[in-house]
């Protein structure tokens, strides 16, 4: 049985400014050093050796693991801050006991495109459903936080927005 851990940690300095970003590491390897080797010789053949394992972690706005989704699921973004640029998807099955990890992809090297990545070599992942929903549980308390956060920078925005649109007329 493989042992998930979510960690949320300072994003470094970034254009996005300051926030929470979440770290996945299972059976204590972070996701990005086990995803690495296996990209790396497809990025080789494409001539972009450094484009291997090039992801960034998901902002606690971006997370969608917290919904514990039972489907495709983003699990880390591009390192540019937009997720959907450099995505990196799992399908996500429960059964009675266990979460499993599967059928890893990047829409933007899957199967049909040019230079697919073939991606079967990372995982499945099968979690223990206790430790994994306890998991996500835990991170979901301290991710309600930055969305309560992101809320109100966004209604502030809008109120000053609408504020401006008022003195305008």
């Amino acid at each position: 049985m493989d042992h998930i851990e979510l960690q949320w940690h300072e994003r470094e300095e970034h254009h996005l400014g300051p926030g929470k970003e979440l770290h996945i590491l299972i059976n204590g390897q972070s996701l990005i050093d086990l995803v690495r080797p296996v990209e790396r010789p497809f990025a080789e053949l494409e001539g972009k050796p450094d484009l291997a394992g090039q992801y960034g972690w998901l902002s606690d706005v971006d997370c969608e693991i917290q919904h514990l989704k039972i489907e495709e699921c983003m699990v880390m973004g591009c390192n540019c801050g937009i997720p959907d640029c450099w995505p990196l998807t799992t399908q996500v099955s429960l059964d009675e006991d266990i979460v499993c990890w599967s059928g890893f992809r990047n829409c933007h090297r899957a199967e049909g495109h040019t230079h697919a990545w073939d991606h079967s070599a990372l995982g499945p992942f099968t979690f223990d459903r206790q430790q994994y929903e306890t998991a996500v549980r835990e991170m979901f308390s301290q991710i309600e936080a930055g969305q309560l956060r992101e809320q109100l920078i966004s209604d502030k925005l809008e109120a000053d927005f609408l504020a401006k649109q008022g003195t305008a007329t």
